[in-house]
């Protein structure tokens, strides 16, 4: 890793200069905790819960100052620059929660942030992010670890890295991240001159690529975000991690998009990837699955917030709170569930109050959701007092039981476990499982654990295509993988026995096929097989797969992504790694 040590010393000078300069007559009023009386808003942070504490570090927050709003900065808020923790070993109400104070050292000040939790919850590492726009400047290329002291606690600092691909890496911000395991994973968002010193003076340009740190190794990768979506990029998403069910590791669950802006010469079509459509990734294989939802399903929209939690009758249920919608911008106050392997989805049933964008939530407790801060509205010169509207949960915490579905104002320690909710349980129990329509065999094999949840074929004697939406020999794949003693292991010899049949004819045909249609010499010259080497491409070159043209023009979608990189490597003499259209991987992940 290049030694950023003297850049991250003259970055935190100049923006604790900047601050100073720009904070007006209150700048000795203000604080970094205000009261509940005083407190405002928080938006853009990143949260974690380590050891017995909720810790909240980086974004922005508002104020009170002798009755007025906090006019440190002209839209009301400022950056949050220290670390802040809550103890969840008692239980406390949110109007008098006793907020600890944790210095940050030289770590980075930064929005919109992720917190990657080491499997020991002693510990967590700092990436992607932002400079805040009342800050001048953007920070260099280094990864962050805090490790904590068990009273509240903790300490920051550098975690260099020695693996060769690092350097050529770029901070994004507004993607989405989750630890999984002992990985860190981050995917979408844009790169901009607030991101990465070596993309100053840069306009947003969004980012394909799934980059990950194996926080054990300190290897690092970055995998390909073809079969995301058509184009690879994503913002304003949230991620979480499902752990193994069927199979013996576990997954992640993409949900949410903002829709693409206009990012420099990156022209995309208006889009947000539907709720009813759930985005799986497989980090040990590299590879991007869908899945179907049905229920009640959420509008689609992009800065909500979510959390994953197992229930009680071997599902698995994630809860999404808010968000907007980014035609309107018009954020929602409402939670969902999705229960998994049902892939369906439930609404909370509560009169919206508080419709918020920008927060964060965590499970505290055993069955509580607890959700920080969060604006009710975008920022814009038509809705300038954004940050003067006080929120209406105190202190910006709220918390809600997962399992009653109900808002409560205050966090109880001494909860009992969570139980699925009793919509969900009625659900399976009237045997809805049977009816879910399984997109691939990988999903059905990795979130089914048990043979209850196969639907039997409509005929034991002409075997068919039943509701699972599986071909005959993906069923019996399936059923092979999750079946015991001597039926499983005939099933087992008879779908070894029909897959090596399929794939002889296939390959038959394949052959034949390839005979009819194999280009002359002369054509097979002009037109050269593209390139499937797995070697990293320069920085400024391009991948030829078909989904980077964009309409019939011949612009390039990561064109401009290319063009960046170029004017990086000028800036910084460092090489940019910005085609993750081929799995690069370096180090022992």
């Amino acid at each position: 890793m290049r030694n950023f040590s003297g850049v991250c010393f003259l970055f935190l000078f100049v923006c604790s200069i900047t601050s100073a300069l720009a904070l007006g007559p209150t700048r000795d009023k203000a604080v970094n905790s205000p009261s509940s009386e005083n407190f405002l808003r928080r938006a853009y942070h990143a949260s974690v819960v380590l050891g017995d504490y909720l810790y909240i570090d980086g974004g922005e927050l508002s104020q009170l100052v002798d009755g007025v709003p906090d006019d440190g900065f002209e839209s009301h808020n400022r950056p949050n620059n220290i670390t802040l923790s809550i103890d969840l070993s008692s239980s406390w109400k949110n109007a008098t929660v006793a907020i600890n104070l944790v210095p940050k050292g030289l770590a980075p000040i930064l929005n919109h942030e992720t917190l990657w939790k080491t499997p020991d919850r002693n510990s967590c590492f700092l990436w992607a992010g932002e400079t805040s726009l009342l800050i001048y400047g953007s920070p260099p290329l280094e990864v962050w670890k805090f490790n904590i002291d068990n009273l509240g606690g903790g300490t920051w600092s550098p975690a260099p890295s020695s693996d060769t691909l690092f350097p050529h890496l770029l901070r994004q911000s507004t993607g989405c991240g989750v630890a999984n395991g002992d990985t860190g994973f981050y995917t979408g968002g844009y790169t901009s001159g607030k991101t990465d010193f070596a993309t100053s003076g840069q306009a947003n340009i969004g980012r394909e690529g799934i980059v990950s740190l194996n926080m054990t190794s300190g290897a690092w990768s970055n995998d390909s975000t073809i079969g995301l979506d058509e184009y690879g990029m994503i913002q304003s998403c949230v991620a979480v991690t499902l752990p193994a069910i069927g199979l013996d590791r576990s997954l992640i669950i993409i949900l949410g998009d903002w829709g693409p802006p206009l990012w420099a010469s990156q022209i995309l079509p208006s889009r947000q990837m539907s709720l009813n459509n759930i985005t799986i990734y497989d980090p040990h294989i590299g590879v991007w699955f869908s899945q179907t939802a049905t229920g009640t399903i959420p509008g689609n929209r992009g800065n909500f917030c979510a959390v994953s939690i197992p229930g009680d009758n071997g599902t698995y249920e994630i809860f999404i709170y808010s968000g907007e919608i980014s035609s309107t911008r018009k954020p929602y106050d409402e939670i969902y569930v999705l229960s998994i392997p049902g892939f369906v989805w439930f609404k909370a049933d509560y009169p919206p109050q508080s419709p918020r964008i920008f927060h964060t939530c965590e499970v505290v407790g055993r069955r509580q959701l607890v959700t920080i801060g969060g604006l009710n509205h975008h920022y814009s010169p038509s809705i300038p007092n954004v940050w003067d509207v006080k929120d209406t949960f105190s202190q910006g915490l709220g918390i809600f039981d997962m399992t009653d579905m109900v808002w409560k104002d205050s966090y109880d320690a001494n909860a009992s476990d969570y139980r699925s909710p009793e919509v969900v349980k009625d659900w399976y129990a009237a045997g809805n499982q049977n009816s879910v329509n399984w997109q691939s065999k990988q999903v059905a094999i990795s979130v089914n654990p048990t043979q209850a949840y196969i639907v039997p074929s409509t005929s034991p004697s002409t075997p068919t295509s039943s509701s699972t939406g599986l071909a005959l020999s993906d069923r019996i794949a399936l059923a092979t993988s999750i079946s015991f003693g001597v039926p499983g292991v005939a099933v087992a010899i008879l779908g070894l026995y029909l897959t090596w049949r399929h794939y002889k004819n296939k390959a038959k045909n394949a052959t034949v096929h390839q005979e009819e249609t194999s280009p002359s010499p002369a054509e097979a010259e002009s037109n050269p097989e593209p390139n499937t080497s797995s070697e990293l491409r320069p920085a400024n070159s391009l991948p030829s797969n078909s989904h980077t043209q964009l309409f019939n023009t011949g612009t390039l979608i990561n064109g401009a992504n290319a063009e960046a990189s170029t004017r990086a490597e000028t800036a910084t003499g460092r090489t940019v790694v910005n085609n993750p259209g081929l799995r690069q991987r370096s180090g022992s992940i």
